[in-house]
């Protein structure tokens, strides 16, 4: 829960009672998240806090990242040295804490860490809800908030979430992502339910996307598939090796001539989040609930509002529900390429092991096509034991290959390629 801070407390930090909230033109105060290192979050503050501030917003960007992620991209220490941790310890006035980037529009807080205790400190303060009521402080001169988290689920990034009005979970498209969101959903779950019940998902923005890579189309797929399209920003932040120009030179990317293209993704997400104004005024995203209980638990929070929000993985649950029961199919599952679930009916074996298995199966189709001179092999049928067997298509749909993945008993039962075949038509039939 949120820890209310006493009035000494309180002074020490330079606050007074009345100026622990927010005023009320501060639009919003974001926490840009990730769960996993490497996807480009310090870099989505940072350049998406210059768009906001080129439609007229003032910005800050509060480092709370104890490896100073967004104070080393924007060379923090040679303007300004006091940070969060010396406001936490009374050594520095919060308005010393600000360092302004290309005019009064844009400014950043560092965190300030100069020792290795001071991380401890850092902690310990979140901890106690001292953090929260200096990031809502500083927040009262701003339109705009952006707190670059740290990675994964601690408790400063708890802190950053209780103290924000919605928050961007920052994504690219590798495998490591498709393990690691679930953890992440059930900790904003949790601070929504005990910390901050307000606490919405702004949207999930997909960054450093090649668009060259098959292997990172199928995992966009994948999520698409499993997550309502409301929950993703239609915007997609591609790979540009430009960006690591711009951290070098500490500056937004679009500050450099070479480097317009690439500003524009976070130009049209700063129009986007400028046009749904404050918030509370307009209605955000729900945090993901038990959407993907039998794939991925993301938490509990909201389960009827989510359930009603029908995805690729829904339709497709459906279809292979009826397909099963009309043709007496013990169960079935339905994955992409990489051997990643999209929907299952009745399996008694374990979801993620049947479908890691269709990718096993489906090296065999490319192997068998390659040495028997067979381009179109595409269906497997093998014998698991004295009463089932597993059959198995490989089909096409959307630009992507998917696996249809069958288990039936041997006898008296027991269907053939064509029966399979007419299923995968059903399932391209309706879901293209």
């Amino acid at each position: 829960m949120l820890i209310k801070l006493t009035k000494e407390e309180l002074l020490k930090l330079g606050i007074s009672e009345s100026d622990d909230e927010p005023r009320s033109h501060t639009k919003k105060i974001i926490t840009i998240a990730s769960q996993k290192g490497g996807v480009g979050k310090s870099t989505t503050a940072l350049n998406l806090g210059y768009s906001l501030s080129l439609l007229g917003e003032k910005v800050l960007i509060i480092d709370c990242d104890p490896r100073g992620s967004t104070a080393l991209t924007c060379n923090l220490k040679r303007k300004n040295v006091q940070g969060l941790v010396q406001a936490l310890k009374g050594d520095a006035e919060t308005d010393q804490l600000l360092a302004h980037v290309n005019g009064d529009n844009l400014a950043v807080a560092g965190v300030g860490l100069s020792e290795p205790d001071d991380i401890l400190f850092f902690e310990k303060e979140a901890a106690e809800g001292r953090l929260n009521s200096l990031i809502r402080h500083l927040a009262r001169d701003f339109n705009y908030v952006l707190i670059d988290s740290p990675v994964g689920v601690g408790g400063i990034v708890k802190a950053a979430l209780e103290a924000s009005h919605t928050f961007i979970l920052v994504i690219n498209c590798r495998a490591t992502t498709v393990k690691s969101l679930p953890s992440f959903f059930k900790l904003t779950d949790w601070v929504q339910k005990v910390g901050n019940p307000s606490l919405v998902l702004e949207g999930v923005l997909i960054t450093m996307f090649d668009s060259t890579n098959p292997t990172e189309k199928n995992i966009l797929n994948h999520f698409k598939s499993q997550l309502p399209g409301s929950f993703f920003f239609d915007i997609l932040v591609p790979y540009d090796r430009n960006f690591e120009s711009a951290n070098i030179k500490s500056l937004p990317i679009g500050m450099l001539p070479i480097g317009e293209e690439a500003a524009k993704p976070y130009e049209t997400l700063a129009k986007e989040l400028a046009s749904r104004g404050p918030a509370g005024e307009e209605e955000y995203v729900d945090l993901p609930a038990d959407l993907l209980e039998d794939i991925a638990p993301f938490g509990e929070a909201q389960t009827e509002v989510i359930k009603k929000k029908r995805t690729q993985s829904d339709l497709l649950g459906n279809i292979l529900a009826k397909m099963c029961k009309g043709r007496r199919f013990s169960g079935a599952v339905v994955t992409d390429e990489m051997g990643l679930p999209l929907a299952h009916y009745k399996c008694s074996a374990d979801i993620d092991a049947l479908a890691a298995f269709t990718s096993v199966l489906g090296d065999s189709l490319q192997k068998a096509g390659s040495i028997l001179d067979l381009p179109n092999a595409n269906f497997i049928s093998l014998v698991i034991n004295d009463d089932e067997k597993l059959l198995m298509c490989k089909f096409e749909m959307l630009e992507n290959s998917y696996y249809l993945l069958t288990v039936c008993p041997r006898e008296p039962f027991n269907p053939d390629e064509r029966q399979i075949k007419e299923m995968v038509a059903q399932i391209v039939a309706e879901l293209s």
